[in-house]
């Protein structure tokens, strides 16, 4: 265990900002040794030159042993799998080693070298858990995107069924919502004749009505890339094309 004031100052000292850690996942602070985590930054930030907006983004690797991490990393550098997605993944180095082996075996033989280096997020998945998520007979992007979301397999066949049920593609986005949520973005849409796609699911049904409604207000054309952008966002774009007469 360690205090939220001392890790605060250890994580100053390699430019981390310890709010961020801390938000993302509170575990740090309960299984974290002050001088374990030092030698994990020290190995990271030293050695492999890791970005700190990284680790901020996943805390977990802070309170893995540092010999784990090292003997995960190699064994991926061994295997070529690609650097920057190990960067912007990290807690596959914070997977245990016999586990994280499993899967790597399992993807290259199962779905080839191509998924390692575009989803290697899935490194983190137990091969079970992936095996379950098969038995719905997805793509096998949409399989692995399933696998390493954080919802349950009894949610993941809801939104399945969802999907199915409405003729919506299966893509992995729908799985960043609850079944329910898909349900109401997807009544929402209909209601609006607004074509469902996959970047919809980025933002909640709620969040979908206020951008329709600042569309229509201003008699802009709703197309799926207004989904990308928060209605705020959106008002703000639309002021300054009205100042500058920008179409």
């Amino acid at each position: 265990m360690i205090g939220r004031y001392e890790l605060g100052e250890l994580l100053e000292q390699y430019g981390i900002d310890a709010k961020k850690v801390i938000n993302n996942n509170t575990n740090v602070l309960n299984y974290g040794e002050y001088n374990e985590i030092k030698m994990v930054l020290d190995y990271l930030m030293n050695e492999l030159h890791m970005l700190p907006k990284n680790i901020e983004k996943c805390p977990s690797v802070l309170y893995f042993k540092v010999d784990a991490i090292k003997e995960n990393y190699q064994f991926l550098i061994n295997h070529k799998v690609n650097i920057s997605d190990i960067e912007t993944c990290l807690h596959v180095l914070s997977t245990e080693s016999l586990e994280l082996k499993k899967t790597y075996d399992y993807i290259l033989e199962n779905y080839g070298i191509k998924y390692l280096n575009s989803i290697t997020s899935i490194l983190k998945v137990s091969v079970d858990r992936i095996k379950e998520i098969e038995k719905f007979n997805l793509s096998k992007d949409v399989t692995l995107s399933a696998s390493i979301s954080r919802i349950s397999l009894e949610e993941i066949e809801k939104i399945i069924k969802v999907c199915r049920e409405n003729n919506i593609e299966i893509t992995g986005n729908v799985f960043l919502k609850p079944a329910e949520e898909i349900e109401k973005i997807i009544k929402v849409c209909r209601e609006n004749n607004i074509e469902i796609t996959g970047s919809i699911f980025f933002k909640s049904a709620e969040e979908i009505e206020k951008i329709i409604k600042v569309c229509h207000e201003n008699n802009i054309e709703i197309t799926g890339s207004v989904f990308l952008k928060p209605a705020e966002e959106i008002e703000k774009i639309i002021k300054v094309c009205h100042e500058n007469n920008i179409e």
